[in-house]
């Protein structure tokens, strides 16, 4: 991730490590798609958040071996595994470890958007709890985004430090601040807009993969005036427009899922004519087999 993690417009297309589990052996230990887990071995443990994939075998856990400490406080598959080396290359195994794999309940969940590039900030903050990731993407609007979670309750003064965030941000004339708390479910966000555009969201507790709406709100840029007045509740990221892209599946011309379905939808029934359509798959190929599965569920 030394190169490509620096690159906002590949960032678009998985943006944390990821733990992949065949559903049942998710099922057997009562994980969920997204929650965390512990993954432990002799050597170490790392602690990720879960992709629930029937493709893969069951009784494997797979673990990209690419993130490490620029990205991810705890990603790094290789502290997992075993420091054999070939005797004659010293090329490291690096390759396979048995491992346990158990749900991990932190006290608290928080993300960190914060509009352009960000990523020594995002490294600095996440150090000081269980569980951090920092990724940078986007298109035309790179966002970055701070994913954490702790096993220690969070105290007030965590609010005044992340809070400092508008020292860091382009201030123009017309920024302000929305906040939304509610005590009793254990929820506290605060916004950053500036001229009618998210700059900045901090957002602690409640449903956080819901909330990732803002996210695509600051990714495309939108005007968010009319939103305001729920902007940061419940129902009003529930209210927020459909991400017309959803998750990236070509990141080299950032095409989403939500993309590729519609023209599937509107007569893309081949590789080629969904190629053609969308543009993705034209570049490095490496979307080909997920643009393959699209086509297998029509």
């Amino acid at each position: 991730m030394t190169k490509t993690g620096r690159v906002p417009l590949l960032m678009q297309h998985i943006s944390k490590p990821r733990l992949q589990l065949h559903h049942n052996d998710a099922k057997a230990r009562g994980i969920q798609e997204g929650d965390f887990v512990r993954v432990t071995s002799r050597r170490g443990e790392n602690i990720v958040s879960v992709q629930i994939d029937r493709d893969i075998r069951e009784g494997v856990a797979f673990l990209p071996m690419h993130w490490g400490k620029m990205t991810a406080k705890s990603g790094c598959a290789n502290t997992l595994i075993q420091s054999v080396t070939d005797p004659v290359s010293q090329e490291p195994e690096f390759k396979h470890s048995a491992v346990q794999v158990e749900v991990f309940k932190p006290a608290w969940r928080g993300k960190i958007f914060i509009a352009g590039e960000k990523q020594a900030l995002g490294r600095t903050i996440i150090q000081d709890y269980t569980y951090g990731v920092v990724a940078c993407s986007g298109d035309k609007h790179a966002v970055t985004e701070i994913a954490l979670a702790s096993t220690k309750p969070l105290k007030g003064e965590a609010y005044n430090h992340w809070d400092k965030i508008d020292t860091l941000i382009e201030q123009g004339e017309h920024l302000k601040t929305l906040t939304y708390a509610d005590s009793e479910h254990a929820i506290n966000y605060k916004a950053w807009i500036d001229e009618g555009h998210l700059v900045a969201v901090r957002l602690i507790g409640g449903n956080l993969h819901e909330a990732d709406s803002l996210r695509a709100l600051m990714l495309e840029d939108k005007e968010v005036s009319d939103l305001l007045p729920h902007l940061l509740t419940p129902a009003g990221i529930l209210g927020v427009k459909e991400d017309a892209k959803g998750d990236i599946i070509c990141a080299c011309k950032s095409v989403g899922i939500v993309e590729l379905q519609k023209e599937i939808q509107e007569g893309a029934k081949t590789l080629d004519k969904l190629k053609s359509c969308t543009k993705a798959g034209i570049i490095c190929g490496s979307c080909i087999p997920e643009m393959k599965q699209l086509l297998t569920l029509i």
